[in-house]
C-alpha cells in the first residue's frame, strides 16, 4: 500500500511538472501581435491592433497572433491549444499560430468562440483566406484575411457585426524578413545580371553600314580624285611647254 501511495505521489508531481517545464519554453505574450519570426509588417501590426480592439468592443474577446521560425517538430495544433492555456486565454479569444520555417499554421480557440468556428469550419477558413498567400509567403496579407474572416465569422455567429472597415489595404508595409530577402535578391543579381543588347541604332546610321559608305571612305575618295586631278594638270603644264 505505501509503495502504489509512493508511485501515486511521484506521478502528481512528475504531471505537476509538465506545465511548468511548458511554461518555461512558452514565448512570453507581447499583446495581440508576438512576431517572433519577424514577418509582420509595421502597418499590419496596427491593423491587428485595431481589429483586435473592435473584436473586443463586439464580443468581449481579444485576438493574438504569434510567429514562430520552428516549434521542434510538435504539432503545431497542440502546441497552439498549450500556448493559449498557458496564456490563460478567455473563452472568447482567438489564437492564430504560424510558424515559418516549417510551413505549419494553427487556429487555437476559447470555448465560446469554438461553438461559431468547428474544425471543418476551420479547414475552410485557412484554403480560402490563408493558405496560398502564406506559402507564397504573404505574411501580413495571410494573417489579416484570416484574422478578418474568422473573427467575422464568430461576431456573426453571436449577433453582433465586426467592422473591417480600412484594414489591411494595398499600402501595407513589407515585413523586415522581404526587405532583407530583396536585398540579398538584388546583391546577387547584380553579380549574374547579363549584359544589356546594343542598343537599336538610327536609321541614318543602319543606311550608312549598309551602303558600306562612312566619313572615313569620302575621305579616301576626296584625297585619291585630288592625286589624280593634280597629275593630269602636271600633264597638261609638261605638253604646253
Amino acid at each position: 500500500m505505501k509503495k502504489i501511495c509512493t508511485l501515486l505521489t511521484l506521478l502528481c508531481l512528475l504531471f505537476s511538472a509538465i506545465p511548468a517545464c511548458a511554461l518555461e519554453s512558452a514565448p512570453e505574450c507581447m499583446g495581440t501581435v508576438t512576431d517572433l519570426a519577424l514577418v509582420i509588417g509595421d502597418n499590419a501590426g496596427k491593423d491587428l491592433d485595431t481589429l483586435c480592439r473592435r473584436y473586443q468592443d463586439a464580443t468581449g474577446g481579444k485576438l493574438y497572433l504569434v510567429t514562430r521560425h520552428f516549434i521542434g517538430g510538435r504539432d503545431v495544433q497542440e502546441y497552439a491549444d498549450t500556448l493559449f492555456d498557458l496564456w490563460a486565454l478567455k473563452e472568447n479569444d482567438v489564437l492564430l499560430l504560424m510558424v515559418i520555417g516549417e510551413e505549419s499554421y494553427s487556429l487555437s480557440l476559447g470555448k465560446k468562440a469554438a461553438a461559431a468556428l468547428p474544425g471543418e469550419a476551420r479547414a475552410t477558413l485557412f484554403a480560402a483566406h490563408f493558405h496560398d498567400a502564406f506559402m507564397r509567403r504573404e505574411y501580413d496579407k495571410a494573417a489579416g484575411d484570416m484574422c478578418m474572416a474568422a473573427l467575422s465569422r464568430i461576431a456573426s455567429h453571436q449577433d453582433e457585426k465586426l467592422n473591417v472597415s480600412g484594414l489591411f489595404g494595398s499600402a501595407v508595409s513589407q515585413s523586415p524578413l522581404h526587405v532583407y530577402e530583396q536585398e540579398l535578391t538584388s546583391l546577387f543579381s547584380s553579380f549574374f545580371e547579363e549584359e544589356e543588347p546594343e542598343r537599336e541604332q538610327p536609321s541614318v546610321l543602319r543606311e550608312d553600314k549598309s551602303t558600306g559608305i562612312s566619313i572615313w571612305k569620302i575621305l579616301l575618295i576626296f584625297f585619291i580624285l585630288r592625286a589624280v586631278f593634280r597629275k593630269r594638270k602636271r600633264k597638261k603644264r609638261r605638253i604646253l611647254f
